[in-house]
């Protein structure tokens, strides 16, 4: 076995990748939410004829944090998976 097969079985076997698909699962919900609360404001404030801005920032800021924060999460697993021990392989 090489260094490349060993380290794609340990990040398949190890907990990073379920933790990494549970990330994504968030992220998506996060996103997903921030759009409804957004459009739900945008709604809101058309029928009381309240400023609008705070809608169409959650509907753009929001998914857009959400996904930065996924991919700053993705780097730290990526790290974390790359200080697994490969040492002992021959």
């Amino acid at each position: 076995m090489n260094l490349k097969e060993h380290k794609k079985l340990l990040r398949e076997n190890s907990a990073y990748s379920g933790l990494r698909d549970l990330l994504f699962a968030l992220t998506l919900i996060a996103s997903l939410a921030f759009i409804v609360i957004g459009v739900n404001a945008i709604g809101v404030n058309a029928m009381t004829g309240n400023n609008e801005g705070l809608g169409f920032t959650l509907i753009i800021v929001g998914p857009i944090a959400s996904i930065i924060q996924y991919f700053v999460a993705s780097v730290y697993f990526d790290i974390a998976d790359a200080s697994l021990n490969t040492s002992r392989l021959s």
